[in-house]
């Protein structure tokens, strides 16, 4: 893309085919471009945050009104066609064309969550926010003013009582509210990228562990009459203990209700499978039009996306929170799963085939080693041989000696 977007008002983008079909389909390479625009010019940013906020608002007005694809795709094609015919058009219309790619940016996002409260859309908060494969650095997000980049490979967050912030025992200077925010809740972002790790501290005592490529959407305070936060990826909770404050966990699948107690939470997009491990107290957990489920300790729930059915064992909760300690203890687990959470943790893409990934291993891996160390560990226990190319590493099958 080599169109020069400097300068360019919240208005104008509104009205530009690019913008328009990065937000209703966004890839990789959209993703970075826009990024790489807003890290580069301050005032380009604050531009895109308006357009983007302009949709999010008309959003909440719209009805969610059902239009097929081919609705879809006759009314994009259209506004293209009137963007074509008219550029220079007076204000009103201007906008007039860009309400109108707006109904389909409503239109095209799916409706994942539950129980949803209607003034936030954590889905398109995620998808706004969303940190492309080659970001390598920790990003707390605190305002459209306000953004930290975290290099260290394990941080630390924490807020006090009244929402202020310290990383890694500095503290952070927040730009001030605006007056007419001050009764709202001010939603920051923590967005861990593959390879990191974090540990936050709400302002209410809360402690979470997040896992590489995990995003987490919190209020800096708790003002209303719950507790509520959103996760994408992994993490471990110890929540504060509130009698008048229940607390909630939201993923794009489920719904969970606590008042005081320690979890697991493992609900990254692209699995097909999401679960939640009780370690103490109880939970409440609610997934898709099934009915509530109360789980006790040591059980563990999973939701499967693909069949729209839960399940309720008993397990070890060693197995499932052993990486917030360090290290990952695992037993007859498939080497496709455990590739997959190495690939994860360790920023690399681990490949193997088929006949591999069904292999069966179990044993205890310490993650705080080098990866050549921890894939030499497993080949002593597995039927299989590491090669690195290029930026991957391949996973063979080769019988033990």
């Amino acid at each position: 893309m080599n169109k020069n977007y400097i300068g360019y008002t919240a208005e104008q983008l509104l009205n530009d085919d690019f913008f328009i079909q990065s937000e209703l389909h966004p890839t990789d390479e959209t993703k970075i471009f826009w990024l790489d625009l807003e890290q580069s010019d301050p005032l380009l940013r604050k531009e895109i945050s308006r357009a983007r906020s302009f949709m999010l608002q008309f959003k909440k007005q719209m009805p969610h009104v059902a239009l097929s694809n081919n609705d879809v795709t006759d009314l994009w094609n259209k506004i293209q066609l009137a963007n074509k015919r008219k550029r220079k058009i007076h204000l009103f219309r201007y906008w007039g064309v860009a309400v109108a790619a707006i109904i389909i940016f409503i239109l095209t996002i799916p409706y994942l969550y539950l129980n949803q409260n209607k003034d936030i859309d954590y889905q398109a908060i995620i998808a706004d926010s969303s940190v492309p494969k080659t970001q390598e650095n920790v990003q707390l997000i605190l305002s459209e003013d306000k953004q930290v980049l975290i290099s260290e490979k394990e941080s630390k967050i924490s807020y006090d009582e009244k929402g202020k912030v310290r990383v890694d025992s500095e503290d952070v200077q927040t730009p001030p509210q605006k007056q007419a925010e001050e009764e709202n809740v001010q939603l920051n972002k923590l967005i861990v990228p593959a390879g990191k790790r974090s540990f936050i501290t709400l302002s209410d005592g809360t402690k979470i562990w997040v896992n590489s490529s995990t995003t987490i959407i919190y209020p800096n305070i708790f003002k209303e009459d719950k507790r509520e936060i959103y996760v994408n990826g992994e993490a471990f909770l110890d929540v504060a203990h509130d009698i008048d404050k229940p607390f909630f966990v939201k993923t794009n699948q489920m719904s969970v209700r606590v008042l005081g107690t320690s979890f697991n939470v493992c609900a990254y997009p692209e699995d097909d499978q999401q679960q939640i491990v009780l370690v103490r107290g109880k939970v409440e957990v609610h997934a898709s039009k099934l009915p509530v489920e109360v789980l006790a300790p040591n059980q563990m729930y999973e939701y499967d996306k693909q069949t729209d059915k839960t399940t309720i064992k008993n397990v070890d909760i060693t197995d499932y929170t052993s990486w917030k300690n360090g290290y990952y203890r695992f037993k007859s687990q498939q080497l496709s799963d455990l590739f997959k959470r190495l690939s994860r943790y360790y920023a690399v893409q681990i490949v193997c085939n088929e006949k591999v990934g069904s292999l069966k291993c179990s044993g205890k891996l310490d993650l705080t080693e080098h990866l050549d160390d921890v894939l030499r560990n497993l080949s002593d226990a597995a039927p299989i041989k590491v090669e690195h190319h290029r930026e991957q590493i391949i996973i063979n099958y080769e019988p033990l000696k």
